[in-house]
């Protein structure tokens, strides 16, 4: 199962459209607070987390994901360019910068699913 938390609607359903077509679980909203309740209910596989947020910074929220759902793998993404990244407490997360390329996310979720 996804989760997007992503204040950009088109992004959302651009997501969703392509995770439904590899037979995913697609779930998204809008807001950090939203996000995190929806993780709680869903226990997603897969999250989607933008930084910018209208409710906070979604990077800033990262290890308590982790924390809560050991599994979980994550994708950072954000419209500007991180040069220094908190340590997380897991090695299950990539960042993407956006514009996001289907290509590279394809790429990436490749390679954590054969882990």
């Amino acid at each position: 199962m996804v989760l997007i938390i992503d204040d950009e609607v088109d992004l959302c359903l651009l997501l969703k459209s392509f995770f439904l077509s590899y037979n995913y679980k697609v779930h998204y909203c809008h807001s950090l607070a939203a996000g995190v309740e929806l993780c709680k209910k869903l226990s997603p596989d897969i999250l989607f987390l933008d930084n910018n947020l209208p409710d906070g910074n979604g990077w800033d929220k990262a290890n308590w994901f982790f924390n809560k759902f050991n599994s979980i793998y994550i994708f950072l993404i954000s419209a500007y360019q991180h040069n220094k990244v908190e340590k997380m407490k897991s090695n299950h997360f990539a960042i993407l910068e956006k514009p996001l390329s289907l290509k590279i996310i394809q790429k990436t979720l490749n390679s954590i699913v054969t882990e």
